[in-house]
């Protein structure tokens, strides 16, 4: 959502199902354009939309330490469910430590199926799922409203 006199952005909102039952929402207001609706209105655009691809649960993702965002959960009414670990990577690699023994190529066939067996081991989620989630996460889809 962009500031209609300024063309500045004041709010986003983004979200993606894995599996086709629940929405993965990330979500954000500018702190100077907070209270004025901003967020509510996206929220009920994306609600539209996701009500419409059959969407039954919402997961918001809200960082710890985010107060407004903590506040606007309990405004909705969600509960909390649970934790993510989260890392982030404050620097691109260095040509000096890159490997030279590692290459960059476009997936295959065969590495889906690899990537399935893998994740399905390393989580313990069912191979089923796994593959149901690869599969809807995998292609590109834009959705501007």
């Amino acid at each position: 959502m962009s500031d209609q006199t300024e063309g500045r952005l004041t709010g986003y909102f983004s979200w993606y199902s894995a599996d086709e039952v629940e929405a993965n929402i990330n979500a954000m207001v500018h702190p100077q354009q907070r209270r004025q609706g901003i967020f509510r209105t996206l929220l009920e655009a994306a609600a539209t939309d996701m009500r419409e691809q059959g969407i039954q649960a919402c997961r918001f993702k809200v960082p710890a330490d985010s107060d407004a965002g903590q506040h606007t959960m309990e405004h909705l009414g969600a509960q909390f469910d649970k934790s993510q670990y989260a890392m982030e990577f404050l620097a691109l690699p260095s040509d000096e430590i890159r490997n030279p023994n590692l290459a960059l190529r476009p997936e295959t066939l065969e590495d889906f199926g690899f990537m399935v067996r893998c994740s399905t081991q390393a989580f313990g989620d069912s191979e089923e799922w796994t593959l149901r989630y690869f599969g809807n996460t995998r292609e590109i889809t834009t959705h501007v409203s």
